[in-house]
């Protein structure tokens, strides 16, 4: 009879500790899939930070940013896996077809925006930046090498902000903005008049 509980117990405890590894892991690795191309940034003793931006974060901005179901359909021409955008994207789709472009990549370009975003907000903003694409964007027969972003401003009140943003891959700065979304903070008590 004991040799028998004893084995039950150890297969339950096998099973467990099994059970347990692969559980976390898979969670792990679920969260990793939604961190994947979030970072925060923020103000630190004179310096700005960063890390990948957590579960927990995320939660508290909200984000809604996803892209639209008949936007999914659409079948996008890519050039050197940079997604083409404007009037004549079929046209430089072939890499045969010779475009120039007006920049290049800079390996600092995420730090240059990060700093052109934070140059009027509070040191106690957070800031937590999705990189979705890279993006060629055509003017006439002349490119320009660009990163589509999406930004979120977290603030101290709990309040935050977001859009969606073209990026210069050079320069680091806001080409063009969409998609604004101004959510309040839901926490904080809001005082009615009766």
């Amino acid at each position: 009879m004991k040799s028998k509980i004893k084995i039950i117990f150890i297969i339950g405890l096998f099973s467990f500790v099994i059970h347990y590894y692969f559980g976390n892991k898979s969670t792990s690795n679920n969260l990793n899939k939604l961190n994947t191309n979030w970072n925060t940034f923020q103000h630190k003793k004179e310096q700005i930070t960063t890390h990948p931006t957590t579960k927990n974060e995320l939660k508290k901005i909200r984000q809604t940013h996803t892209t639209p179901k008949h936007k999914k359909d659409i079948k996008y021409h890519y050039r050197n896996e940079r997604r083409i955008i404007g009037k004549k994207a079929i046209k430089y789709s072939n890499p045969e077809t010779i475009l120039t472009m007006r920049n290049s990549i800079s390996e600092n370009w995420k730090e240059k925006m990060v700093k052109d975003l934070f140059r009027f907000q509070k040191k106690s903003t957070k800031l937590m930046i999705k990189h979705e694409e890279e993006v060629i964007m055509v003017y006439g027969k002349k490119g320009r090498l660009a990163e589509l972003v999406v930004i979120n401003y977290h603030n101290a009140d709990g309040s935050n902000n977001s859009y969606r943003a073209l990026i210069d891959s050079q320069t680091g700065l806001v080409i063009n903005t969409w998609d604004f979304m101004v959510k309040e903070n839901f926490n904080k008590p809001v005082a009615r008049k009766h």
